[in-house]
């Protein structure tokens, strides 16, 4: 078989292949993939919990205690100061003041300004729901052509690893409560190398917040946030092999 026959073969049975991956992937995950719309009203429910607690927790943060909170976690973890010696100019032994990490705590996005809400990003992924939620949907994937198939198995593929991702996301934010989490925050809040020392405690589903035992702000923890994060069924398209592998073993 000359060279050019051998790519032809292995593209045409390459196309072969995927048409029937598509179509398999499409008809055997109908009941999973009808489920989708629903995962992600769920998402959007706690992922709007999450959100309003954030926005209420740096509010306390920034506009009732006015401390930074951002800036000493930015890293990714919590940062106390620290000194240390150093030479200066004139080969002088001085002493100077840096930050350090100090402990990793989860759902660090609490703490961000970033502003794209969870609520938003899950909402998203409803576009295209009549689709998947209609009575007939193995007739609609048999009329489609191949291409159409193949372009409906590509876009819902992505749209489960992306929606895995962000499901994934919420959960860790939503972690930020844990009794782990806030007494690892409440011993770094209370050391005096700590850049903005605060008091922290939980009363059921209220933290308080604050720098004076006798002036604590009130956060609420929505209900919704320590709801269970559904799962995502769809598995997702296996990546096809290549090469001569794949021909012999046709």
């Amino acid at each position: 078989m000359d060279k050019n026959a051998h790519a032809e073969a292995l593209a045409l049975m390459r196309q072969e292949k995927r048409r029937k991956q598509d179509i398999a992937y499409l008809l055997s995950n109908t009941d999973t993939l009808q489920k989708l719309p629903a995962v992600f009203e769920r998402a959007v429910a706690i992922g709007g919990a999450v959100d309003q607690f954030k926005a209420d927790l740096r509010h306390t943060f920034i506009e009732r205690l006015n401390i930074p909170i951002w800036e000493n976690v930015r890293t990714g973890k919590l940062q106390v100061w620290e000194e240390f010696r150093d030479l200066d100019r004139r080969g002088e032994v001085q002493t100077l003041t840096r930050k350090r990490d100090y402990a990793s705590i989860n759902g660090i996005a609490m703490l961000s300004p970033e502003v794209k809400t969870f609520a938003f990003r899950a909402s998203q992924f409803l576009d295209g729901r009549e689709f998947l939620e209609r009575d007939g949907w193995q007739g609609r994937i048999d009329a489609l052509d191949d291409r159409q198939r193949h372009e409906i198995a590509v876009l819902i593929n992505r749209r489960v690893t992306r929606g895995r991702r962000l499901l994934a996301e919420i959960k860790v934010a939503g972690e930020f409560v844990s009794d782990l989490n806030l007494a690892t925050l409440r011993t770094w809040a209370a050391r005096r190398d700590c850049p903005h020392p605060f008091l922290l405690q939980r009363n059921e589903n209220t933290l308080l917040i604050g720098t004076k035992p006798n002036a604590m702000f009130r956060v609420q923890i929505p209900m919704q946030m320590e709801d269970e994060m559904p799962e995502i069924e769809v598995p997702t398209i296996k990546e096809m092999p290549e090469g001569e592998e794949e021909l012999r073993a046709a």
